[in-house]
């Protein structure tokens, strides 16, 4: 799926293939992520507080503290999950 915008069929199939419990989004249109980030530099993670649209945390580009950014990743969506 190179180069090409995922639509709703493709990031469920994502979720469900590496158990992702939580909601994912999709731009189909370029227009609203790639506001925020240099679509060169991917890969791109951002987590989005569904309250308000605030983003809580980003990061571009490869991160070599892969364990420990997924685990702050994590503790960081269980508080905002805690918050709901």
């Amino acid at each position: 799926m190179a180069n090409v915008p995922a639509d709703i069929a493709y990031a469920d199939e994502y979720a469900q293939r590496y158990s992702i419990s939580f909601r994912v989004g999709i731009d189909p249109n370029r227009i609203n992520f790639y506001k925020y980030f240099d679509q060169n530099a991917t890969p791109y993670t951002m987590v989005v507080k569904r309250d308000g649209m605030t983003i809580r945390y980003a990061t571009m580009g490869w991160d070599t503290g892969g364990a420990a950014m997924q685990q702050n990743v994590k503790s960081l969506i269980e508080e905002i999950l805690a918050e709901e």
